[in-house]
């Protein structure tokens, strides 16, 4: 009885089990034909889009067909008419050609008789323009060789004028060192208490005259006079015991007691230096310098 219910437990068992899975089986079957339903219906949708986009560019190419034919007809048309217009400008070129030779010609001829004029009137003008450009030339330099002989003339009268002056300041101061000798003379007085400044005046006088005198033409009227007077007052200035020293294009050197401008001079070497003016001469009383010079020294570079 006992194995009997077992049996029967094991029948109901494998029944219920049978069951189950046969339910389970139908439960998966109906799930993938819901799946593949919805699938075909979605390539269904996709196949209607699909015809509907067909259709619409069948259309559209029927459209674009009927333009091309149309611009076709256009083009030939088009075609036609420049093929006209072509011509008709053809036409047209050789027409304005000929009527361009023919004025062409026309030009030629007016403009070789125009350059026949204007030769004939430019050679005149070239003519009158050189006649005028020689009488200016030829006045300028009249005019410049009248305004050069009259500078000339005031520059020689100026100095003539200029050498009288400085003729008669030389008597002036012969004079005065002619007083200034007698003066000494009768009453002679201290060398301490001695005035020296007339005869400092006196030198650089003779010094300004002889600057004056080397820069004039040797033709100068009254030049040589005016010289010798220059000459007589030196000799009168060292009778009374005064000395200038000569240093007028003489070399220079550092250790000379004078007050000295430099200036660059090209012709003369590196290095070389020449006393070339005389501002204030170096004057020397009884072998004493009472007065120190100041020169301008000219110096290669």
């Amino acid at each position: 009885m006992k194995r009997m219910k077992n049996i029967i437990s094991i029948i109901l068992a494998v029944g219920l089990a049978t069951t189950l899975f046969g339910q389970t089986k139908t439960d998966t079957l109906e799930q993938q034909i819901s799946q593949l339903s919805e699938q075909v219906n979605s390539l269904q949708s996709q196949l209607n889009s699909v015809r509907n986009q067909n259709r619409q560019l069948r259309t559209e190419l029927d459209t674009a067909k009927s333009e091309i034919h149309s611009l076709a007809g256009q083009h030939k048309a088009t075609s036609e008419q420049l093929g006209q217009r072509v011509e008709t400008n053809n036409n047209d070129i050789k027409t304005l050609s000929q009527q361009l030779n023919a004025s062409d010609t026309e030009a030629n001829e007016r403009i070789t008789t125009l350059d026949d004029s204007l030769s004939k009137n430019t050679l005149y003008w070239i003519i009158a323009v050189l006649a005028i450009a020689l009488l200016s030339v030829v006045i300028f330099v009249i005019l410049r060789k009248q305004i050069f002989n009259e500078k000339e003339e005031l520059s020689k009268h100026i100095n003539e004028e200029a050498i009288k002056l400085d003729s008669k300041l030389v008597e002036v101061l012969e004079t005065q060192l002619h007083l200034m000798k007698e003066e000494r003379s009768s009453a002679p007085p201290k060398e301490e208490e001695i005035d020296h400044t007339l005869a400092l005046k006196v030198a650089d006088e003779i010094v300004r005259v002889q600057t004056n005198l080397s820069r004039m033409d040797q033709e100068t009227k009254g030049l040589k006079q005016s010289s010798s007077s220059v000459r007589r007052i030196k000799d009168n200035f060292e009778a009374n015991g005064y000395e200038m020293v000569e240093m007028l294009n003489q070399p220079y050197n550092e250790g000379m007691k004078v007050v000295a401008n430099f200036r660059p001079d090209e012709s003369l070497e590196a290095g070389q230096q020449i006393i070339t003016r005389i501002i204030k001469p170096q004057v020397n009383f009884k072998g004493v310098m009472i007065q120190s010079a100041q020169i301008e020294v000219s110096q290669g570079e």
